[in-house]
């Protein structure tokens, strides 16, 4: 087991390693696979990386590591200028870093003595739980606010905030509460009745997106400080203070649907599969167009993507549709009805001119496969051939969400 979990991450490091030394390690873990070699799981509060533990050596883990900072958004988003939102880097020093880290573990710990209920309904966590992060980071804080105004949203006080490796998108919390409310309300009066749970689930994700979008700098580290995915990152990159490099990434924020967001899989530099990335809805205007969208996302691909991460190799990209105004058009979905037809083919290139890349993340089973499965469709997301796959119809039950929205929605039992 040691042997074959040392294969895949030297299998997944490629970095500037030769080609045909990669496909030799393809070949030798596809007989592992045909063999029967099983791996052992290895449970992860996060799920977002294989940690030390169990079975693990050090040196798997450290190549797991270094494997990983390949996709660091300082790594590929100077790929992509131009074709991925304008960006300004903040350096985080090793002293902030440690301290960002420490005021995760702080909160992370308080947390888990008050319970998850209590952590979702508090006003001002930060606050309850005695964690002064404007005061600790004050100047982190001051190099933030600094940099907003060279994002060309953040002149206006918007912008995207995340970190070197991911953002803080998992942060749940009684503002996501309270914005899904009102959404959801507005939503019942315009419909003149209750929305179903496919529409309920859509609005959450208008409400958790529309939270992405901040404006004010000690408010973007407290959210980092309330993240477990940016305590596990935080937490394996000061594991190599050493090669620490780690940065604020503030990114020019403009509107983009929940339903037009893509997730593409590519395999050893060909697109070998897609996926609608909020794949928890049914959006009737994207089934409804699913070839124009197919074919619009495999000519980006190859236009501007593909000779510009080459020497990525393997990676799974995240692509979105967005009009030329900027201004977020509701998708249709059967509980959020539009007053003009549904656009199709020529129409919804005329509606959507636009893509961009919103994020590249690393080919490997911690990232999200949307409506694929790392176990049930491997080969196909390796070796194509290619596909969209999309919601096709509405779901016949109540979609399943993460377990941490169930409050939210009220669907906690």
């Amino acid at each position: 087991k040691l042997q074959f979990l040392y294969l895949i991450v030297r299998l997944l490091a490629v970095q500037d390693e030769d080609r045909s030394g990669n496909m030799a390690f393809l070949a030798e873990l596809q007989s592992k696979q045909a063999s029967g070699v099983a791996l052992k799981k290895v449970a992860t509060k996060d799920g977002s990386a294989p940690l030390q533990a169990g079975f693990m050596t050090k040196a798997a883990v450290d190549e797991y590591a270094g494997y990983i900072t390949r996709f660091d958004a300082e790594r590929w988003i100077p790929l992509l200028k131009g074709h991925t939102p304008e960006t300004q880097f903040v350096e985080v020093t090793l002293e902030e870093g440690r301290a960002l880290h420490a005021l995760c573990e702080a909160l992370d710990s308080w947390k888990s003595r008050v319970g998850s209920a209590a952590w979702a309904a508090a006003a001002a966590p930060c606050d309850e739980a005695g964690v002064d992060v404007k005061g600790a980071l004050a100047g982190l804080v001051a190099k933030v606010a600094s940099a907003m105004v060279g994002v060309p949203s953040g002149a206006n006080g918007r912008v995207f905030a995340r970190m070197s490796c991911r953002s803080a998108k998992d942060v749940v919390t009684a503002r996501l509460t309270a914005e899904y409310r009102q959404r959801l309300q507005s939503l019942k009066d315009c419909l003149g009745a209750a929305p179903d749970a496919a529409a309920e689930v859509s609005t959450l994700l208008d409400a958790s997106t529309a939270l992405l979008c901040q404006s004010d700098a000690a408010a973007i580290l407290e959210t980092f400080a309330l993240s477990e995915r940016v305590l596990g990152d935080l937490g394996r990159a000061l594991n190599y203070p050493e090669k620490w490099c780690q940065h604020v990434v503030l990114r020019e924020w403009f509107p983009v649907h929940v339903g037009l967001e893509f997730r593409c899989f590519v395999h050893g530099n060909v697109l070998t599969a897609v996926s609608q990335y909020n794949y928890f809805v049914y959006f009737e205007e994207v089934a409804a167009n699913k070839d124009t969208i197919f074919a619009r996302i495999k000519q980006y691909w190859a236009a501007e993507c593909e000779e510009r991460l080459r020497r990525l190799e393997s990676y799974i990209i995240d692509f979105a549709f967005y009009p030329d105004e900027g201004v977020m058009p509701e998708v249709v979905t059967p509980s959020h009805p539009s007053a003009s037809p549904l656009p199709a083919g020529a129409a919804f290139n005329e509606k959507y001119p636009n893509l961009t890349v919103i994020e590249v993340n690393p080919f490997y089973d911690t990232t999200g496969a949307a409506l694929f499965s790392w176990e049930a469709d491997r080969e196909a997301i390796r070796t194509g051939p290619a596909e969209l796959r999309v919601v096709e119809e509405p779901h016949a039950k109540r979609p399943e969400v993460d377990p941490e929205y169930l409050s939210v929605l009220g669907w906690a039992k």
